[in-house]
């Protein structure tokens, strides 16, 4: 998980664990890129806006390597979908985006879709 909105982290952090994930964060871009790296999600929870690499260029980050060129990626964003980056939505295969807030009801459904 990784945003650069703190308490949202922990937010979401605490809802993940309580759902019985493992979860690994992060607050900005570079720092997500070096824990998806040294953690080997099965699935990355991606804000789109943040400092020190956005979601975008994460996302190409991960999507660059054997790992992570077919790994589940839930992409949030308070901009709407319209807003972001095109050519990141061009390829949804593997992406899914969610509107912050998250609704957590729509969060854990994506989330058992994704990890069954």
């Amino acid at each position: 998980m990784v945003d650069d909105e703190l308490n949202l982290l922990n937010l979401m952090s605490t809802f993940l664990k309580s759902q019985g994930y493992e979860v690994v964060t992060a607050s900005d871009g570079y720092g997500g890129f070096a824990a998806f790296v040294a953690s080997k999600p099965d699935l990355v929870i991606l804000d789109y806006q943040m400092p020190a690499g956005t979601g975008g260029s994460v996302l190409e980050r991960i999507r660059s390597t054997d790992r992570g060129a077919l790994l589940p990626v839930i992409l949030l964003s308070s901009l709407p979908t319209f807003q972001v980056e095109m050519n990141i939505l061009l390829d949804k295969t593997h992406l899914h985006f969610m509107q912050k807030p998250a609704d957590f009801a729509v969060l854990q459904a994506l989330l058992a879709q994704l990890t069954t």
